[in-house]
């Protein structure tokens, strides 16, 4: 019995994702078309398949499990009922390193293989918010740190909310309590206190002292 997978998604890049991903799942002798069902379920159907191309391209970087963190952080927001979306990092501060720049090319791929992120010269995020569920070390991941993140990117949001505001409201602006637990929050993430280097965030979280 041969079992067909149709995809039909309104862009390229969420179609690849999808069908590079099986297309590396399943066994070289099999690298066809089509499979049979048993086949299909044998890896997991797509969710297992985007897990196994993910696993598959950090096996290949030697040592590339110490920089997942860091990649993790900058591809992962959370919403304010605790989903996780897209983030769009940069790609230099991603590719800070060797590791980091081959693992990040071998997870952006090729039309033979699975595109789990796409980039451009600028910019790198994820083909698809399926990964933050197929990609077992992310889903992980994202468990332990969502409430890091949803911190640190609510403050990002009600930074930009108090800066289109005309004129900035100074009641808006964290007090030091809340900055101290959002601090706490990227210690955890493993993310650097002078993060924000640029506005609004770099106004918006300027200590009460100096206001």
């Amino acid at each position: 019995c041969v079992f067909f997978v149709v995809f039909v998604f309104n862009d390229t890049a969420t179609t690849e994702i999808y069908t590079l991903s099986l297309h590396d799942a399943l066994p070289i002798s099999h690298q066809v078309r089509c499979f049979t069902k048993k086949a299909y379920q044998a890896f997991g159907g797509i969710k297992g398949a985007i897990g196994t191309a993910a696993k598959g391209a950090v096996t290949e970087v030697e040592n590339a499990k110490d920089v997942l963190p860091h990649l993790f952080r900058e591809l992962v927001s959370m919403s304010v009922d605790q989903k996780p979306t897209r983030r769009r990092a940069v790609r230099a501060e991603l590719e800070r390193d060797p590791v980091s720049a081959d693992l990040i090319k071998r997870l952006v791929g090729d039309r033979s293989h699975a595109r789990l992120l796409v980039a451009d010269d600028k910019y790198v995020e994820v083909a698809h918010e399926t990964l933050f569920e197929a990609w077992q070390a992310m889903a992980e991941w994202i468990t332990e740190f969502k409430h890091d993140l949803q911190l640190r990117d609510r403050m990002c949001f009600e930074a930009h909310q108090w800066d289109a505001g005309e004129p900035r409201d100074p009641h808006l602006l964290w007090s030091h309590e809340r900055q101290e637990s959002l601090y706490q929050c990227l210690q955890h993430l493993g993310q650097p206190l002078d993060t924000w280097k640029e506005e609004p965030e770099k106004s918006f979280l300027q200590p009460e002292a100096e206001r």
